[in-house]
């Protein structure tokens, strides 16, 4: 990476804020231009005009979120999910129950001294972020963005030691973490979308480099995609550009256990989904313990976040870039990874006039938990 001066000018947003050029413009038009059939015109106050924009975008983030609260409390009723009926099936190894014991303690805070969580909006949908400054840094920004049962907790590890270098945004976009659930019929590219203005238009960074994972990755090709000079480089772990048939299978299969309430289930077919047969994955037994607490301690709300973000990746179309690109790339995975294949990795590196393909060694598609 080449040096950069980070300057991060952080403006904070409410929830009356929204970036939306076109609906702004829109709203000021319909403000600033009444009707022939309308009373005389009057000429209205700059300040007046951006009062009504306010009062007018509050009203359509209001409406957003009471129809996002509407959803949840369908969905729930949908799948049958409550804390009275989920599966609860003992755990009956020694070591499990003590493993299960010291995972669910709870967390040390994430966001302390120059790093707190802030909240933002994008089109109504609440999200999560923070960011830990570096004073002097040695590069652009370093954005993380995680996987299915990952959070801006997840990356605290990765945190403290890229911070070294730059300065660290961790975000949990809409559907993701804390965040609020996303209806699966909002696409990647609405993801994208809202990722492009938190970065370029709340936070204003002008160079960032971006380290995805999972999940995380077609939202971060599709904004490198839509915005090549604003990326310094680019490192996809754990990537594809479809979902091959077999693994839809998989998906379907484990979206209908998931409604029936059948957890230890759906965590039997994540596990093996996942984590590698190969016995010389380092760290195996470890990794799937971690997993499988993760998937028993889940709540009604990440059950149907993970419901509507696998329907959603299901659903999405192939992505490529029109023409190879020449941003600074790096994918790569775990050499034994059975749901993101090192070839289908390979596949994207291709995408990319500047890309790398890389595997990790003795390690499957859990390998932050494994090297």
């Amino acid at each position: 990476m080449r040096e950069y001066n980070a300057n991060i000018n952080i403006k904070e947003q409410d929830s009356s804020s929204i970036n939306d050029n076109d609906n702004t413009s829109a709203i000021i038009e319909s403000i600033s231009s009444p009707s022939a059939a309308s009373e005389p015109k009057v000429v209205l106050k700059a300040e007046d005009i951006a009062f009504k924009v306010r009062k007018k975008v509050s009203d359509q983030n209001t409406e957003t979120k009471q129809k996002n609260i509407s959803f949840i409390h369908a969905q729930k009723q949908e799948f049958a999910i409550s804390k009275a009926g989920l599966d609860s099936t003992p755990i009956t190894k020694a070591e499990d129950i003590a493993f299960n014991t010291r995972i669910n303690r709870p967390s040390k805070p994430l966001c302390t001294n120059n790093a707190i969580k802030k909240t933002s909006f994008f089109n109504g949908f609440e999200f999560h972020y923070n960011i830990k400054h570096n004073i002097k840094p040695k590069t652009a920004p370093i954005l993380f963005l995680g996987g299915a049962f990952q959070n801006m907790i997840s990356w605290k590890k990765y945190k403290d030691s890229f911070s070294k270098l730059a300065s660290i945004i961790l975000v949990d976009l809409p559907g993701t973490g804390e965040a609020c659930i996303l209806p699966h019929n909002y696409t990647l590219e609405f993801l994208a979308s809202s990722l492009e203005d938190f970065l370029l238009n709340a936070i204003r960074i002008r160079k960032i480099n971006i380290l995805a994972v999972s999940y995380g990755t077609s939202v971060a090709y599709l904004f490198a995609k839509k915005n090549p000079n604003n990326i310094g480089s680019l490192a996809l772990a754990g990537t594809m550009k479809k979902i091959p048939e077999e693994h839809k299978d998989i998906m379907h299969h484990s979206i209908k256990i998931l409604k029936k309430k059948k957890i230890n289930e759906f965590a039997d077919v994540m596990v093996n989904a996942l984590i590698s047969k190969e016995k010389y994955v380092h760290k195996k037994k470890f990794a799937t313990r971690v997993l499988r607490a993760s998937i028993l301690k889940m709540s009604d709300k990440e059950k149907i976040m993970y419901i509507e973000n696998t329907m959603r990746l299901i659903q999405h179309k192939p992505i490529y870039f029109s023409a190879p690109s020449s941003i600074k790339t790096i994918v790569f995975t775990g050499e034994h990874d059975p749901f993101t294949k090192p070839k289908y990795c390979k596949e994207i590196s291709k995408e990319f006039n500047n890309g790398v393909f890389t595997t990790i060694k003795n390690a499957d598609h859990l390998f932050p938990l494994e090297q």
